[in-house]
């Protein structure tokens, strides 16, 4: 398991290197957030599903735009949205983002058991802040909180995290929140 959360943060860390020089990209990902919050008003609940799934793609897009090869997983993983492939490596991330105040949404548990568990290695997109990387062995359990049918990450806690972890951010002020975007 270990070895998994390195591979994904080596990965991360090359990822984040070749985008920060790659201005175009950063103009391209910045364009399509506003796009897809622009036309999914994520006030109606069956919109955050569509505004995830894109922004899924859109960061697949940037780690293909960047020399890595991946795929969507989304439809054949319950817990895992993009594979990447590099240097003979193959990690899964999840993706999340969320585009309010709120906290983060990391596992809908939908009644399952009371052992499901953060496992996966993930990619936050952080309003003001950027693309952030995270995982269960870098934070601390008072990150999470099981609410009804939800394990989440406190946004607070968690950006607090990768800005005295600067290696794993990518700084990328301009992703708006939803309420900055006029339809």
């Amino acid at each position: 398991e270990k070895h998994i959360f390195e591979d994904a943060r080596i990965i991360f860390k090359k990822f984040r290197k070749k985008f920060l020089k790659d201005l175009i990209l950063q103009q391209e990902f910045l364009d399509a957030i506003r796009k897809v919050l622009s036309l999914y008003d994520t006030k109606i609940y069956e919109n955050r599903f569509i505004v995830g799934g894109v922004v899924e793609f859109i960061v697949l897009a940037a780690f293909k735009g960047l020399g890595f090869r991946g795929r969507h997983i989304g439809k054949e993983s319950e817990r895992f949205d993009i594979e990447i492939i590099n240097d003979n490596k193959i990690v899964m991330y999840s993706v999340k983002s969320s585009f309010t105040m709120s906290d983060i949404r990391l596992i809908n548990v939908l009644g399952k058991s009371e052992s499901t568990r953060w496992e996966e290695p993930t990619i936050f997109i952080l309003p003001h802040l950027g693309i952030g990387y995270a995982d269960k062995n870098m934070v601390d359990k008072n990150f999470l909180s099981r609410q009804q049918d939800v394990i989440i990450i406190k946004r607070k806690l968690l950006e607090k995290f990768i800005l005295s972890n600067k290696e794993f951010l990518i700084p990328l002020k301009e992703i708006p929140y939803k309420s900055e975007i006029y339809c």
